[in-house]
C-alpha cells in the first residue's frame, strides 16, 4: 500500500560486447576542370546481447490494489532469458566536385544488416512448474532478419552571384534505418 519494495524483487543482467571497426579517409584531386573530395569508408557491427531477469524466491509477486475483498492478487513470474545477435555492415564512397560557383556531390552507400535468436533456456516458474515449464529457443527453427539497402545520394548547389550570398540547392537521398539487435 505504500508503493515500497523491501528485499530485492529482482535482478536484471545485460551482457552486451560489442565489436566496432570503423575505416575512413578521403582523397583530393584536381581534375576535370575543377576539384573532387572522394570520400570513402567501410563499417562492422557485431552486437550480441544476452540477458536474464531473475524474480527473487518463487518467482512471486503479491500486490494489493485496494481495501476490499479480493482487491489482492498475486503475479507470477518465470525468468526471463534473450539472448540475440546482430551484425551491421556497410560500405559506402562519395565525391565532391566543385568548379567555378557549382557543386555536385553524388554517393552510394551499401548496408547489410542482420539479426537472429541465439540457443537460450528460460527456467520453469519455481511455484506451479506444470503451468509455466521451462521454455527454449532453438535457434534452428526460427528464421533471423537480413536486410539490404542500397542508399544512393545525388546533389547539385549554384551560387547564382559571386560573393555566394544566393544559392540554388537541389538534392536527392535515401537512407535505411539502423536495425537494432
Amino acid at each position: 500500500t505504500t508503493d515500497t519494495a523491501y528485499g530485492s524483487s529482482l535482478r536484471y543482467r545485460s551482457l552486451r560486447p560489442w565489436h566496432v571497426v570503423d575505416v575512413s579517409g578521403s582523397y583530393f584531386k584536381a581534375g576535370t576542370g575543377g576539384n573532387h573530395q572522394l570520400r570513402f569508408g567501410f563499417g562492422y557491427r557485431a552486437n550480441p546481447v544476452h540477458s536474464s531477469t531473475r524474480y527473487a524466491g518463487n518467482g512471486s509477486i503479491a500486490r494489493k490494489n485496494g481495501d476490499g475483498p479480493g482487491d489482492s492478487q498475486v503475479v507470477l513470474y518465470r525468468d526471463r532469458v534473450a539472448f540475440f545477435k546482430g551484425t551491421n555492415t556497410d560500405v559506402y564512397v562519395s565525391d565532391t566536385f566543385t568548379k567555378g560557383r557549382m557543386t555536385i556531390n553524388a554517393g552510394v552507400r551499401y548496408d547489410i544488416q542482420k539479426a537472429s535468436n541465439e540457443a537460450s533456456t528460460a527456467a520453469a516458474q519455481r511455484l506451479i512448474p506444470d503451468l509455466f515449464p521451462a521454455v527454449t529457443v532453438d535457434p534452428s527453427k526460427l528464421q533471423g532478419i537480413e536486410w539490404k539497402d542500397f542508399s544512393p545520394r545525388v546533389a547539385v548547389t549554384y551560387a547564382l552571384d559571386e560573393a555566394r550570398k544566393t544559392v540554388v540547392r537541389s538534392s536527392y537521398a535515401r537512407y535505411a534505418g539502423q536495425l537494432n539487435s
